[in-house]
C-alpha cells in the first residue's frame, strides 16, 4: 500500500497510508492531509490513485508550486522514492512493487556475473582488447595520414 512521509518545517514529521483512492492536501483543516505550513496553499493538491496503483498528483495552482525531484511539476504520476517540496515540508512517496508472479530463474542464473568475483580485473579483458583495438587503429590511421 503507498504511503507519503512528510517532515514540515519545525521538524515534526509525519507518516499517511494512502488507503482510499483520492486525497486533498493543504493548509486548511478541511483536507485529507493537513500541511502546517504558511507556504502550503490552503488547498494545494489532490493525490489520485491510478490503474497501476500508484498515485497521481494534481497541483491545484498552488502560489508555491509543488516540485517533484526538485523539478516544478503540476501533473505527474508519482513512483517509489519519489521527492516532494510543498512550501518548506518535505515528502516522500512510497510504493511498495505490485504483487505479480514470482520471477523465474533459468539455469546459471545464481552465477556471478564477470567483475563481481571480488577480482578487480575479472571480467575487463574484452574491454582491455576493445581499447587496445582502438587505440590501434587510431595510431595506424594517423601514420596513414603523415605519409
Amino acid at each position: 500500500m503507498p504511503k507519503i512521509h512528510f517532515v514540515f518545517p519545525d521538524g515534526t514529521e509525519a507518516r499517511f497510508s494512502l488507503e482510499g483512492d483520492s486525497f486533498t492536501v493543504g493548509r486548511d483543516a478541511n483536507n485529507d492531509i493537513v500541511i502546517p505550513d504558511p507556504r502550503v496553499s490552503s488547498r494545494h493538491l489532490i493525490l489520485k490513485r491510478s490503474a497501476s496503483g500508484n498515485f497521481i498528483l494534481n497541483d491545484l495552482g498552488a502560489t508555491n508550486p509543488t516540485r517533484i525531484n526538485g523539478r516544478v511539476s503540476t501533473l505527474a504520476e508519482l513512483s517509489h522514492g519519489d521527492t516532494l517540496m510543498l512550501g518548506d515540508t518535505y515528502a516522500r512517496y512510497e510504493s511498495p512493487p505490485p504483487a505479480g508472479p514470482p520471477s523465474r530463474r533459468f539455469p546459471g542464473s545464481a552465477l556471478p556475473r564477470a567483475g563481481t568475483s571480488g577480482d578487480p580485473t575479472a571480467g575487463s579483458g574484452c574491454f582491455a582488447l576493445l581499447l587496445l583495438s582502438t587505440l590501434t587503429l587510431a595510431l595506424t590511421g594517423a601514420a596513414w595520414a603523415i605519409l
